[in-house]
């Protein structure tokens, strides 16, 4: 039986999402897998800063995250994590993040919850969106700060597991 399974991109079925109380005042829109969600979301922000073309993930993060940069038809820039924590080292962020920059990809590593104050302030600088991966968590509490985008992941082995999807 498992063998048949994808990896990734079971459909799960729903009906109408209408309103979503744990997401208030956001649009919900579920796609076959969490990858399939970010690569929405960094096309929209490639949409959104028509002249850049890069969009910043953590270097140490799953493969998919690039998978679905370039699918997005953006170019994965790749800037390493703190020595002291799996988040990015803000210095290495902030001097790679330009006008060149679409989004910044922030991944709650194993649930850990990236420096959101401070990355969105080098967003705000560069005029790059924010995009928050949920992929390996639940956000039990609305963001800190605003975000452009917050991915979820419902596939095998995720904190919400629904065999499939995401939003």
């Amino acid at each position: 039986m498992i063998s048949r399974l994808p990896p990734v991109g079971q459909r799960v079925p729903l009906g109408p999402l209408g309103e979503q109380p744990a997401f208030p005042g956001s649009r919900v829109f579920m796609v076959n897998s969490g990858t399939a969600a970010l690569g929405l979301a960094l096309r929209a922000a490639l949409k959104v800063r028509p002249s850049a073309t890069q969009v910043i993930l953590p270097a140490y993060g799953c493969p998919d995250l690039v998978a679905a940069a370039v699918f997005a038809g953006a170019m994965p820039v790749l800037v390493d994590c703190s020595p002291d924590d799996p988040g990015y080292d803000l210095d290495l962020l902030a001097a790679a993040c330009g006008a060149r920059t679409a989004a910044v990809v922030a991944v709650n590593f194993l649930g850990i919850r990236e420096n959101l104050h401070e990355i969105a302030g080098i967003c705000d600088r560069s005029g790059a969106c924010l995009i928050e991966d949920c992929a390996q968590s639940y956000p039990e509490e609305p963001s800190p700060v605003p975000l452009d985008a917050q991915i979820l992941s419902f596939g095998r082995g995720k904190p919400v597991n629904l065999l499939g999807g995401g939003a």
